[in-house]
């Protein structure tokens, strides 16, 4: 990234006079001594640290939490508030409990607080790459790579969404980037670097089973390559040469491993035990964490075909997708240790997440990250390499319009309809029905002189995402399915208790409202290779794909959880309360 001093001078005018976009200017943490960025590459950065903030932190509170997020937020205000945390593998790592809770202690708990933490780390994975990939990745391909990372449909999305899954992007980030900054020049920091975020990673989310087996993997087949006497092109090159320094530099500095391993094992122990409070945590890391999701895998929870990351890949980073499929026959003719590197977090990422039994959209990040970087390293490479000014502006060409249609997804899926499931990568979502209802309880507690001190009633099927939206309120009554009438000037209850007992509400006016709803996944759950040769036959499926990824039109009716809210008949003399009116007869 960027170019030299001698370079510069070179590319110069004769005359000694530099064009005003190429003068070399030098920023800290972007450049070193060696390396200056061209006037237009600051302009260039400066546009996009702007887009990635925006991106980021945007209108945090835009939509309702989804049912995940409410469940994870609750958590953390309980722990915030004095309750014990004890770990439970199906509600994932304590890191983002714990850190959320300190949030909310200095900030307040909001929808906003609540998702501050995973904008700051979907900021720290875009930020990450010129400190930790900038050397492999090139002058071209570093900024090509933020693009990417900052405008992905995946990462944009899921960087504002209280779930795990974009720390664990960022360690995994730190956790590779450690590795390559090792093989390039071997120093003690970068393994404790790699202990430090695969402990991070680990009380995060138990993905981190898969992310360490990719990484321990690659490096045991490295070192196959490095010290075996096999016949390969790589085999006497100065790669090879580096990466057998690297690696007797580690054999030879078993202080620096331990000390990696303790850092580990120090986080772990940490966090998992609840800060010392719950020693049985330790188990349930280190063993119950592991057969528990093993078990998920088997039930086939969140059941979603095999192909959906690579439908996803096509319908949402469709950049990312053209160039690392691109770049696969360069790497097989020309290999490197670090585009195998890449290529293999990137096969190995895909194939595992999507044979396992859980799959579901947020999980996308962690085969998306490799992909992306692997195209920008792509790109980056062919901008660099280009021998005539066509094939550079090809690419360019090729690179905006594929990264416009990535932003053409992104940006709606985000900020416009970001609770309402027209995409599949929102999967299924809160109502906005959800904060209406909530402005209604708000004026009915005004009206009645109560304020959050009157009293509702939640049947089972609306605990969540209420129980965090009510965290505050003084009178509200969890229970199961009501058998007869509440109490209660607001009630809340399933269709089906409506159908059974409706009639009997005799004191209250009901509105059926939407508690969730989701993307018609059944429309491509049955797919298999004839649909694809129907999709041309038929005459109906084709126009359906085109209006949706053209359109941002379902293929079928969107699914959903509905509910009736009932509200008591006195509270509606003062006049309606949203869409809730009543006339007493004869008036």
């Amino acid at each position: 990234m960027g170019e030299s001093a001698e370079n510069l001078a070179e590319s110069a005018d004769p005359r000694g006079y530099t064009p005003f976009l190429r003068r070399p200017v030098r920023i800290p943490y972007f450049t070193d001594r060696h390396i200056a960025l061209e006037l237009w590459e600051v302009v260039f950065f400066g546009l996009l640290i702007v887009a990635i903030f925006a991106s980021r932190y945007l209108a945090l509170d835009l939509r309702a939490y989804h049912h995940d997020e409410s469940i994870h937020a609750k958590s953390m205000w309980d722990l915030s508030n004095g309750v014990r945390y004890v770990y439970d593998p199906v509600y994932h790592g304590p890191f983002q409990y714990f850190s959320n809770a300190l949030i909310f202690k200095f900030l307040g708990a909001s929808d906003l607080t609540g998702r501050i933490l995973p904008a700051t780390f979907g900021v720290g994975t875009v930020l990450a790459i010129p400190w930790l990939w900038r050397k492999e990745l090139g002058r071209f391909g570093t900024p090509i790579t933020m693009l990417s990372l900052t405008l992905s449909t995946g990462f944009m999305y899921f960087s504002r969404f209280a779930r795990n899954d974009i720390y664990v992007a960022f360690w995994s980030l730190l956790i590779f980037g450690a590795l390559v900054r090792y093989l390039d020049r071997p120093d003690r920091r970068w393994i404790w670097l790699a202990g430090f975020a695969m402990g991070m990673s680990f009380v995060t989310k138990e993905t981190t089973f898969i992310t360490g087996f990719i990484f321990v993997s690659f490096i045991l087949l490295l070192g196959i390559w490095a010290f075996l006497p096999l016949r390969t092109r790589l085999r006497d090159s100065p790669a090879a040469g580096k990466t057998r320094k690297a690696f007797r530099t580690l054999g030879g500095d078993p202080e620096s491993v331990a000390y990696g391993l303790l850092i580990f094992a120090a986080i772990a122990v940490g966090f998992m035990s609840s800060l010392f409070t719950n020693l049985s945590g330790l188990r349930t890391a280190f063993v119950e964490a592991f057969t528990v999701w093993r078990d998920i895998h088997g039930s086939q929870r969140v059941n979603q075909p095999w192909f959906f990351y690579l439908m996803f890949f096509g319908a949402y980073e469709i950049f990312t997708a053209v160039f690392a499929l691109a770049a696969i026959p360069r790497i097989v003719r020309r290999p490197t240790v670090f585009s195998a590197l890449l290529l293999y977090w990137a096969g190995a990422s895909i194939f595992i997440y999507s044979v396992a039994g859980e799959k579901a959209a947020w999980l996308a990040l962690h085969p998306i990250l490799p992909a992306i970087l692997l195209a920008g390293w792509y790109v980056g490479r062919k901008l660099e390499e280009a021998r005539f000014a066509i094939t550079r502006w090809t690419v360019v060409l090729a690179s905006v319009l594929l990264l416009g249609w990535t932003a053409r997804n992104s940006i709606p899926v985000t900020f416009l309809h970001g609770d309402v499931p027209l995409d599949f990568v929102i999967y299924t979502q809160t109502s906005r029905d959800v904060l209406t209802v909530m402005d209604i309880m708000d004026e009915a507690g005004r009206r009645t002189g109560q304020g959050r001190d009157i009293p509702i009633y939640l049947e089972s099927e609306t605990h969540w995402p209420y129980a965090w939206y009510l965290r505050e309120w003084g009178a509200v009554a969890y229970s199961g399915n009501a058998e007869t009438v509440p109490d209660q000037p607001i009630v809340l209850v399933s269709d089906e208790t409506a159908d059974k007992i409706g009639i009997e509400f005799t004191e209250h006016v009901g509105i059926e409202f939407k508690l969730r709803e989701w993307f018609p996944e059944h429309v491509y759950n049955t797919w298999n290779w004839q649909s694809v040769r129907n999709l041309f036959i038929d005459g109906e499926s084709f126009p359906k794909l085109w209006r949706f990824l053209i359109l941002k039109e379902p293929p079928d009716q969107l699914g959903s959880t509905d509910f009736v809210m009932y509200l008591r008949k006195d509270l509606l003399k003062e006049g309606p309360i949203g869409p809730f009116t009543y006339e007493p007869p004869g008036s």
